[in-house]
């Protein structure tokens, strides 16, 4: 459970005052895998009610050459006054992701801690748990890099052991902070524990999340952007913003919102003009009285080279889309379609050195749609739409 010490009210948002998640609620996160996007929400049972913080990782995506997966025995969530895992064996990378905070009015001197601890981690596997943090809808930083073993990541092996006020002692300033925690084991014996998030400065605020998704798909040699809110209030636009370090974000479009609205609105841009390598990108909102919010940050590797792997025909198509690869893949490959709420809609496995293969998709809805392909250690997005 959240405890938000109220001070003030300001506009339409929530009060200013001290964050701090216990975990002390049972049985809240995903309480059983088997999931069909990276959003915790997508899996078999969850329960998200009256927190404000989310899962996401790896939880839909077979790692290559392990072929790892979030599966319906598995779990992430609360239990016994601390966020953890009951069955072990998580197999990929699972992250806790607290809101968005405003820290605007926090001054220059922001700090955060929490306490998290590991059971039977190996190096080998690798087994790890990582405390990264993002200003301004920036790319995350490793909090105390190295502090367990080596490779980069907080925690990497060490075996058993608990760390306690893991964090940044002073000096944040921004606009927004946002807080994640990543880890992954594969062991039913090995086991973390997540606990007492706490940012402790008084003029924090907890911004409401709007938007139903937000994703970037290359289509052709373009990459289309495409999000969509449930519900709005008081939202003035909308600053798509590109960045190719995940770092320093610039503006290339603005689309007006629809200020007050209780239907579901859908927003999409074409970038005609990617950068070569990856391109990141993320939504600040903006309401009418000035106040703003970040999306979380997605990207696309955009490649000549890759795009030209593989020819999807007809695009848009109506009950057929044919997919051929321009070459031979010494691997084989792993075929899905997700609609835009994250369900996989369609899945196949091609063998090695497979080139051409007609998929039927007239039982699939009118909308747009991701098709990814997962070859040795390359993954393909692309967009189809369906008339």
């Amino acid at each position: 459970m959240i405890l938000l010490l109220v001070f003030c009210f300001s506009s339409i948002h929530l009060a200013w005052g001290q964050y701090s998640e216990t975990f002390d609620v049972d049985d809240k996160g995903v309480l059983m895998g088997g999931c069909s996007g990276t959003d915790g929400t997508t899996c078999t049972m969850f329960d998200f009610s009256d927190v404000t913080w989310t899962i996401a990782g790896n939880l839909n995506i077979i790692e290559p050459g392990s072929g790892a997966k979030f599966e319906s025995n598995d779990d992430f969530k609360t239990f016994g006054g601390v966020l953890t895992t009951t069955t072990g064996d998580i197999d990929v990378e699972v992250c806790w992701v607290s809101p968005i905070l405003d820290i605007s009015s926090a001054g220059n001197d922001v700090d955060f801690n929490l306490d998290i601890s590991y059971t039977d981690f190996e190096i080998s596997d690798p087994d790890y748990l990582n405390v990264t943090y993002s200003l301004d809808g920036g790319g995350f930083q490793t909090v105390q890099a190295d502090l367990v073993g080596t490779g980069g990541r907080t925690i990497n092996g060490g075996g058993t052991g608990t760390q306690n006020d893991i964090g940044i002692s002073g000096g944040l300033s921004g606009s927004t902070l946002q807080i994640r925690v990543c880890t992954d084991f594969n062991s039913t014996n090995e086991a973390f524990t997540l606990d007492n998030v706490n940012v402790p400065d008084a003029n924090v605020m907890i911004l409401p999340v709007e938007l139903m998704y937000f994703d970037a798909a290359i289509r052709q040699q373009f990459v289309t952007v495409n999000w969509a809110t449930a519900k709005e209030e008081n939202n003035n636009y909308f600053s798509l913003e590109r960045s190719i370090d995940g770092r320093d974000f610039e503006e290339i479009s603005r689309l007006q919102g629809a200020g007050n609205a209780n239907t579901i609105n859908n927003y999409q841009f074409v970038d005609k003009n990617p950068k070569p390598g990856t391109n990141y990108y993320r939504l600040k909102q903006v309401d009418f009285d000035g106040q703003f919010e970040y999306s979380r940050v997605v990207s696309v590797d955009f490649k000549n080279e890759t795009l030209n792997i593989m020819h999807l025909a007809p695009n848009p198509l109506n009950d057929f889309l044919e997919i051929t690869m321009t070459q031979e893949l010494a691997e084989g490959a792993q075929f899905y379609i997700f609609d835009l709420n994250g369900k996989m809609v369609y899945q196949d496995s091609w063998p090695v050195n497979h080139l051409k293969q007609k998929i039927y998709l007239n039982n699939l809805p009118s909308g747009i749609y991701q098709l990814k392909m997962i070859t040795g250690n390359d993954i393909i997005n692309q967009q189809i739409v369906k008339e």
